[in-house]
């Protein structure tokens, strides 16, 4: 697993193996946990469990990075610089760099389950290189 990632100051690795590792935030409104696996090196698999009203977040990429999001269930709203919003409902999609994080997530529905897919891109393209050698994409 990446040693390289820092999610913020509120966010604490929980369990952790070879395989995956347990990130848990805390605060006065819930908790929620992003249990995240190194599919291929460069491209993480990150599922999301949050049962609060709202949270900040501290993460800033280690490099170059696109995130893929998907809501299963609930609602995530982003609020980024100079008050514009992004929200995902259960069933949408969403792709995007990461290079503009942003630092406030709201939960309207006090929970939210989905998936992140997370690709550093530098590293990323080397291994898929060699995946998909022989593949007519």
């Amino acid at each position: 697993m990446r040693e390289d990632i820092f999610l913020g100051p509120n966010i604490t690795g929980s369990r952790k193996s070879d395989d995956y590792i347990v990130y848990t935030m805390r605060d006065e409104t819930g908790d929620g946990i992003m249990t995240c696996y190194e599919v291929f090196p460069g491209i993480l698999l990150m599922y999301n469990d949050f049962h609060m009203q709202h949270c900040h977040s501290g993460f800033r990429p280690p490099a170059d990075m696109v995130g893929i999001d998907h809501c299963r269930v609930g609602r995530i709203e982003w609020e980024f610089r100079k008050g514009s919003y992004m929200y995902l409902q259960a069933g949408d999609l969403q792709i995007s760099s990461k290079y503009h994080h942003t630092v406030r997530f709201g939960f309207p529905l006090n929970h939210y389950h989905g998936i992140t897919i997370a690709v550093f891109v530098e590293e990323a393209q080397s291994t898929l290189a060699g995946i998909m050698d022989g593949l007519s994409v």
